[in-house]
């Protein structure tokens, strides 16, 4: 689903003005993202910052204090009334710039977003009071009353809103920086900045946007366990919401057919591995792609899905009986599209610091003449450590190193757990565990089984059911191929491979349990029916 959003800025980006930047960042990355994006800014524009998708706006003589432009709030009218834009994301405030964006939406089914960045913290408020207070009660007040939601950039802006009184939903997510620009620098970050980035910058907002998508995913399916929506239209739903794997099945498209090159394809790709975390496992960069991906005929589906009046009337008394935080059945669809494409998103560019490690790791594979495989027993903390050359010894003594972590590592894989530890005795007494399967689609098929691990030793895919124990964006290379169904050992609702499977319509049963999974690798065969919730061995 594309987002089409407009900001509003009440003065021009400055390269060293810290938040004002960082919004003409925001606007790029949304179009390079795919998502169309306009700002609308006050003054002139440095060289820098002269793009298509800016439009400037001089103010009104006289009154450039109070930021007042009218062809700025014009142009702001006919951009919501011509339905341009989904989403109106005001920057700032105390300027009449910064009015304009919310007074446009009125009546409208465009949201408005305020970021207040920073102007409601005591300090800010006490510059220049008596004007502010004038303002408050004339304007400022009535338009925050009237905004969707509230963007803050750290926990104590989030208070600062509340404090203020408003109780509209505030996402706290702090300025993005730009990793790539960090990485072309000659002296590369360490293993210890970078996994500080991935931390920080990965995977903390992946868990919260994972979450997100969570809730939001759980909300649309008790909407057909209580009979609002039916399968059919979970399943139109689903298979609508574009991810960044709908991006790369076009990219491989193009990539075929000559239009872009393969290093700009390895750019945006190459550090996709099956396994991320498994650095044994070889990266898309270090592969002839033409070679790994089918030549599955993709129609990608770029329509947009919305529920029709008799859902909408019921969804709409729901929110309203749970008190839910979304305005309509619309905002609740769109808040769990954002927060599934945002997932896919964040995890797809995460990984790119893991892979950046997986490099330093191989350069001290090279430095010391240590395989990666025996590399790969040693802790990540060690590996920091012997990159910075602190406390290594000889060689003599890594090798001796890895080969207790070898004996290690040896005894414990034999140990055998069961997959959810809820009670001290599970360590000793092994609970046997039955998994329930999350079904994508309602299709049945019946074909051949084949079980992969890896797209070192790929056999041909087509028109067959495929098993995999789990996955990540480095598998995405299965979808360009003709496989018509997949099994999992492990894996949710929400899990990867389950948007994955739902985003192009493939029938799937995500998280079979090591039972199924292991019972249905010993056939050659396999009925699928995911309407009956069946699997069964032939």
């Amino acid at each position: 689903m594309t987002m089409r959003s407009l900001h509003v800025l009440p003065n021009t980006p400055r390269e060293a003005s810290g938040y004002s930047a960082s919004i003409y960042s925001l606007c790029q990355a949304l179009i390079d993202g795919g998502h169309p994006a306009k700002l609308a800014t006050l003054g002139e524009l440095q060289s820098k910052f002269d793009k298509e998708f800016v439009k400037t706006f001089s103010c009104s003589p006289g009154l450039s204090s109070f930021g007042a432009s009218p062809k700025m709030k014009s142009w702001l009218y006919r951009q919501v009334l011509s339905g341009q834009s989904d989403i109106v994301h005001a920057h700032s405030l105390w300027r009449m710039a910064n009015i304009y964006p919310i007074e446009a939406v009125k009546n409208t089914q465009v949201k408005c977003i305020i970021s207040p960045r920073g102007t409601l913290s005591p300090s800010a408020l006490k510059y220049s009071f008596l004007s502010k207070k004038v303002f408050w009660y004339l304007f400022q007040r009535a338009a925050l009353d009237a905004v969707t939601a509230f963007h803050a950039t750290s926990e104590e802006e989030y208070k600062d809103i509340r404090k203020s009184g408003f109780l509209q939903p505030v996402a706290i997510i702090p300025n993005g920086i730009d990793v790539p620009l960090m990485v072309k620098k000659k002296n590369k970050p360490s293993i210890n900045k970078l996994l500080n980035i991935c931390r920080q910058y990965g995977t903390i907002p992946f868990a919260k946007l994972a979450r997100h998508a969570f809730i939001g995913m759980t909300l649309i399916k008790s909407l057909n366990t209580g009979g609002v929506i039916s399968s059919l239209r979970l399943s139109d739903y689903s298979s609508s919401i574009k991810t960044v794997l709908s991006e790369m099945l076009e990219d491989v498209q193009k990539l075929k057919n000559n239009t872009i090159k393969k290093i700009d394809f390895n750019k945006k790709y190459g550090h996709l591995r099956p396994g991320t975390y498994d650095i044994s496992s070889r990266s898309y960069r270090d592969i002839d792609p033409i070679e790994l991906f089918g030549d599955r005929t993709i129609n990608l589906n770029d329509k947009i899905f919305n529920f029709n009046s008799k859902e909408i009337s019921r969804i709409n008394e729901l929110i309203h009986f749970f008190k839910l935080p979304f305005s309509d059945g619309h905002e609740l669809l769109n808040y769990t599209s954002l927060s599934i494409q945002g997932r896919e998103r964040s995890k797809f560019e995460f990984t790119r610091v893991i892979d950046l490690i997986f490099e330093s790791v191989k350069n001290i594979s090279k430095n010391y003449s240590i395989t990666i495989d025996d590399l790969s027993y040693l802790p990540i903390e060690r590996l920091a450590l012997i990159e910075k050359n602190k406390n290594i010894g000889d060689k003599k003594d890594l090798v001796r190193e890895i080969k207790i972590s070898k004996r290690q590592h040896k005894i414990y894989t034999s140990i055998r757990l069961p997959q959810l530890i809820m009670d001290a005795n599970h360590a000793v007494v092994i609970p046997f565990q039955v998994s329930s399967p999350n079904f994508i689609t309602n299709k049945i098929i019946e074909a051949p089984i084949i079980y992969i691990q890896n797209f070192e030793t790929i056999n041909n895919l087509d028109n067959k059911i495929v098993l995999i124990e789990s996955a990540d964006p480095g598998y995405d290379w299965l979808f360009t191929t003709k496989f018509i169904g997949l099994l999992t050992k492990y894996g949710g609702a929400n899990s990867h491979m389950a948007i994955r499977c739902a985003e192009l319509n493939i029938p799937a049963a995500i998280g079979c349990g090591e039972e199924v999974f292991e019972h249905v690798k010993k056939y050659k065969q396999v009925h699928l029916n995911c309407s009956s919730s069946i699997i069964q061995a032939i």
